[in-house]
């Protein structure tokens, strides 16, 4: 997807400053990692991986926790635009969807979220406090999964670039 595709969606769905300026950092996390995974020989596909971090939390002042996520909104909103790869990788980066993660893609997008809080790149443990403190809920067996997808990662490209 190309870049002004990518505002046209933030322009039409108005999405604040702060989010578009998470997105990106959450962007910025993925193309570290991509290039370690491409040093370790693992192949993705790159522009999706970027495109699903810039548009992943597009629909994030819309969520109605009682019924959908933001997650699910985005996806189906790519999937009217014919975007069906796309939305299904913008659909499992919710928190909720670590059991769900397929594919390095995925996973990129996913970890990549969690490692960025507002817009600075912050550890695992950082963002789970953020995230307890902003919306009072902590998921210690989700936590788990999480540190466990870290050493996954780990696994394939060694130390973290961030």
């Amino acid at each position: 997807m190309k870049k002004t595709q990518i505002e046209k969606i933030y322009k039409e769905n108005a999405v604040p400053a702060n989010i578009i300026r998470h997105m990106q950092k959450v962007s910025e996390v993925a193309e570290l990692l991509i290039k370690k995974f491409k040093e370790a020989g693992v192949s993705l596909n790159e522009e999706l991986i970027i495109t699903a971090c810039l548009v992943h939390d597009v629909m994030r002042l819309k969520e109605d926790n009682k019924s959908v996520n933001h997650a699910l909104l985005m996806g189906a909103y790519l999937s009217r635009t014919g975007e069906d790869e796309l939305a299904a990788l913008v659909t499992k980066h919710h928190f909720e969807h670590i059991d769900d993660l397929e594919n390095w893609e995925e996973k990129i997008v996913y970890y990549s979220d969690k490692r960025v809080a507002h817009d600075r790149i912050v550890s695992l443990k950082e963002r789970f406090t953020e995230i307890g403190e902003r919306i009072a809920y902590r998921n210690p067996e989700l936590e788990k999964k999480v540190f466990e997808l870290e050493q996954e990662i780990k696994n394939v490209i060694g130390p973290l670039p961030v």
